[in-house]
């Protein structure tokens, strides 16, 4: 019987200082079609986030999203979906305008 690949929700970030900018690990995302990043933060922190992917974890490029994901000065819950990702590495980044706060991030994938 075939079975098809996942990715489990793993805890990328877990009260991570958002006074500074924050790049997240690498992800291998490896046979995997569907991706979602969970990010919650508290505090309030102003800055954009974004999603780098790399087929080695050398070339870098930031996936193109619809629309920028934002931290607005206030607490909130962002949920980042992705299909079909050609790369094998994935991570979240999040690039600090003001303000602070901690900043959570799960990851989970399927593939279709």
């Amino acid at each position: 019987m075939p079975r098809k690949n996942a990715l489990l929700p793993v805890h990328l970030l877990s009260g991570q200082s958002m006074g500074a900018s924050v790049t997240g690990p690498w992800t291998d995302i490896g046979w995997l079609d569907n991706l979602v990043f969970n990010i919650a933060f508290t505090g309030t922190p102003t800055g954009t986030f974004a999603v780098q992917a790399s087929p080695d974890q050398t070339l870098v490029q930031q996936i193109e999203l619809s629309g920028t994901p934002t931290a607005s000065g206030a607490a909130d819950d962002i949920r980042i979906e992705m299909n079909q990702v050609p790369d094998k590495f994935i991570r979240l980044v999040y690039t600090r305008t003001s303000g602070t706060g901690t900043l959570s991030c799960w990851i989970s994938g399927k593939e279709v």
